[in-house]
């Protein structure tokens, strides 16, 4: 159990840090006061995805998601600022977040576990649960539905007037179907409906459904929460495995007022789903047939928890197998095997060069394949800095959860578009484990970013500070921090996170005009972007200092 401390150094430091009797000019490198925003040693990095086209949400556009965060640590959740925050919104598809050092240091023993909820108008809201082990920074991804343009295997209808209600009983008989007919709802007269804080829905019914084909890897990759899930299973007991899925679906009904359905009574939701016949059942190894006995279960959107409602038994109808339950209340539903026989695998990034280990940070997008199936089980993104050849830390070394046992699963790497990677792409890691594992993936240098490559562009470490306007003192930017950068005139951004105090960029033109920016408390800073020319050098791996100023807030 962890013991309450106050977070005050960070607020203390501000509060004593402004400016003095003494002219301070604005170059931070004549300033003696320095903020210490490095008590934060632990952070989170989350991008929000359109699930079908990739690109971040919101990054041109403007559109900003909105974050709420529940769990068992959310109090603790900090903002750049070191003020505690429960709701955040994105910046050009990123959020970040720090934790109370005193009250959230996590470990294997004592994690820190919350659940981040994002909603967008026009898109499916999701959810994440989050559960850190190591301090440090943490990067996480998030693929959300536009209901206009779904990815590949998402269909989302949205129906206006399906019905109405008074004092929250159900008027007459409602059926809704689904334009390809892969969901259909019941609703008898009578049935009475309310919303979370239990008052009734009133009036007319609008209904939105969401249906996932499982065997599309787009639809599969925005299963909530991922496919590494912790359940409350058919005994009310908490257990932790791998989900195996034949489909989901999320449902959605609104009265004329705004008011969302939770809870029927008086009667039940009936809902018929379309399961592809290409499906394998978990637990014969063969493809879904007519008979097959599948779980259902409910999913809680505050604590990412998934929690077993009943069986449903495949039965075949013209249009192919469908699989039918009554519910009583709405949620993300899922036909889902279960899978308890599983493990966590690390993978540890490492190289042989000591000059660049600690310095050099991977960026690195990660997809897992079930390779029995080829289905997507995860992907996301690792950040951090290799170790040498052999050693393990916080540093390099990155979590795979409810990896399946005895089953292949293959890793495999690719860059962030648009960027000069500091490490050749490591090869696919394939898995195939019976308990904990650590796995060693060495890195080996970029000739194109040691300047061994043939080009003329240099790579620069940069101790990044800050001078903040509002305090008069200069700070050495915050772990986890993430910036972005282009060539002035280009569209677009390459991101890097900062640890340390310092960012390495590769691939950077010489006698050219870059702009900067840095992710600070929810907005992009400063603006007027930041300008830093890139001399010519003859040598093409350099140390260089980079000063900005922000307003740092506290």
């Amino acid at each position: 159990m962890k013991k309450l401390k106050i977070l005050f150094a960070f607020a203390t430091i501000l509060a004593f840090a402004g400016p003095s009797c003494d002219k301070f000019s604005l170059n931070p490198d004549d300033l003696d006061i320095t903020l210490d925003m490095s008590i934060i040693k632990t952070t989170i990095t989350v991008q929000f995805l359109d699930a079908a086209s990739g690109e971040l949400v919101g990054f041109d556009d403007g559109k900003q998601v909105l974050i709420n965060v529940f769990g068992p640590d959310s109090q603790w959740v900090v903002n750049t600022t070191g003020n505690r925050r429960n709701q955040f919104l994105s910046a050009a598809g990123y959020m970040t977040a720090g934790f109370d050092p005193y009250n959230a240091k996590p470990t294997p023993n004592d994690p820190v576990e919350l659940t981040l909820v994002a909603n967008l108008d026009g898109y499916v809201p999701t959810s994440l649960p989050i559960s850190l082990i190591s301090e440090g920074s943490h990067d996480f991804v998030v693929n959300m539905v536009n209901v206009e343009a779904p990815p590949e295997g998402v269909s989302v209808d949205r129906l206006a007037d399906v019905g109405s209600t008074s004092d929250g009983r159900v008027n007459e008989n409602i059926e809704i179907n689904t334009a390809g007919n892969e969901v259909n709802i019941k609703l008898n007269e009578g049935t009475e409906i309310r919303d979370e804080a239990g008052q009734p829905l009133q009036g007319k019914l609008d209904v939105s459904v969401a249906y996932f084909n499982p065997t599309k890897a787009q639809a599969l990759s925005c299963f909530p929460g991922g496919l590494s899930v912790q359940v409350s299973n058919e005994s009310g007991t908490k257990e932790s495995g791998a989900f195996f899925s034949a489909g989901f679906v999320a449902i959605d009904i609104t009265d004329e007022n705004g008011k969302q359905a939770s809870t029927f009574g008086g009667g039940n939701m009936e809902m018929d789903l379309a399961v592809d016949g290409k499906i394998i059942n978990y637990e014969t190894g063969e493809p879904v047939q007519a008979g097959d006995r599948v779980p259902i279960w409910s999913y809680d959107d505050k604590t990412g928890e998934w929690a077993f409602e009943k069986y449903t038994y495949l039965t075949l109808a013209p249009d192919g197998l469908r699989a039918t339950a009554h519910m009583q209340h709405l949620s993300y539903w899922n036909l889902d095997w279960l899978n308890v026989a599983c493990a966590m695998v690390e993978l540890y990034f490492t190289t042989q060069d000591p000059a660049l280990a600690q310095q050099w940070a991977y960026n690195l997008w990660f997809k897992a394949i079930l390779s029995a199936s080829e289905e997507n089980r995860t992907q996301g993104y690792f950040s951090g800095f290799p170790e040498l050849t052999g050693t393990r830390t916080d540093l390099n070394t990155e979590v795979l959860q409810g990896v399946p046992l005895y089953r292949e699963v293959i890793v495999s790497f690719y860059d962030q578009p648009g960027t000069t990677p500091l490490w050749n792409l490591p090869g696919p890691v394939t898995i195939n484990i019976s308990g904990n594992t650590a796995i060693e993936v060495p890195l080996t240098p970029n000739p194109n970013a040691t300047g061994s490559g043939g080009t003329q562009t240099l790579t620069i470490t940069f101790n990044v500070t800050i001078f903040c306007t509002d305090q008069g003192a200069s700070a050495v930017i915050p772990d986890g921090t993430l910036l972005r950068y282009r060539k002035k005139g280009e569209t677009t951004w390459g991101t890097i996170t900062a640890t340390g105090g310092t960012v390495t960029i590769a691939g950077l033109q010489q006698n050219q005009m870059y702009e900067v920016q840095a992710l600070y408390d929810g907005e992009w800073v400063p603006t007027p972007v930041y300008e830093y020319f890139v001399e010519s050098s003859s040598s093409t791996v350099l140390t260089k200092d980079l000063h900005f100023e922000i307003v740092c807030g506290g």
